[in-house]
């Protein structure tokens, strides 16, 4: 018997387990599934400019991102893995986080063929989703029923790193500033990353 979709959102805001990095890099722990998923962070690890009292809190966490995947190309465990190991080019999650931190990390978004571009950037967000993100998702027997999911979540609870609703304070800040980065690069989507800043450096 199928779960009714308000109770697989009340699985993302009530999940039996928070997953780590760590944790999801063990092979076969994400099910090659359909699902949504809901990203949490510690809201302390943000830059202050983020306003985070409006966020739907678990166990010290905040709600900061929740997205879908239907069936296809192993489904959860591909999407989470974009997410937490691979690059901006392929990740919104990874996108939006590295844009609010990249001040703190010292990292900028540049394409991967750049003759300015150092390695490293995607590293240090790699590092900081490993002490200050968690990730808890939830099986679905199709792509609607994911979507459904997630739209819920974005529209009920305002996460502060999804850009496609400005639902709330930070919103436009967040996305005006992702649209700017792309707009200056002039590059396909899949050809960005974050790049480590050389100490000599500046972000302008």
């Amino acid at each position: 018997m199928q779960a009714h979709p308000s109770i697989l959102v009340n699985g993302l805001l009530s999940p039996v387990k928070l997953w780590s990095r760590g944790e999801l890099r063990t092979r076969g722990s994400v099910p090659p599934s359909a699902g949504a998923y809901a990203w949490y962070v510690c809201p302390e690890s943000l830059p202050l400019a983020i306003e985070t009292h409006h966020c739907f809190k678990k166990d010290g966490f905040i709600l900061a991102y929740s997205g879908e995947t239907g069936p296809t190309s192993f489904g959860l465990r591909r999407r989470l893995r974009a997410h937490h190991s691979r690059d901006a080019g392929h990740s919104n999650f990874r996108l939006s986080l590295g844009t609010v931190l990249r001040d703190a990390l010292q990292i900028r978004l540049l394409p991967c063929d750049s003759a300015e571009f150092v390695k490293g950037g995607e590293d240090k967000l790699s590092s900081w989703i490993d002490a200050h993100a968690r990730v808890a998702w939830v099986t679905t027997p199709d792509k609607e029923t994911a979507e459904y999911v997630q739209d819920e979540i974005i529209r009920i609870h305002r996460p502060v790193l999804n850009l496609r609703e400005r639902n709330h304070a930070s919103a436009t800040w967040l996305s005006d500033r992702v649209c700017e980065q792309r707009a200056a690069l002039a590059c396909r989507r899949s050809d960005l990353r974050w790049s480590h800043i050389l100490s000599d450096l500046r972000l302008p």
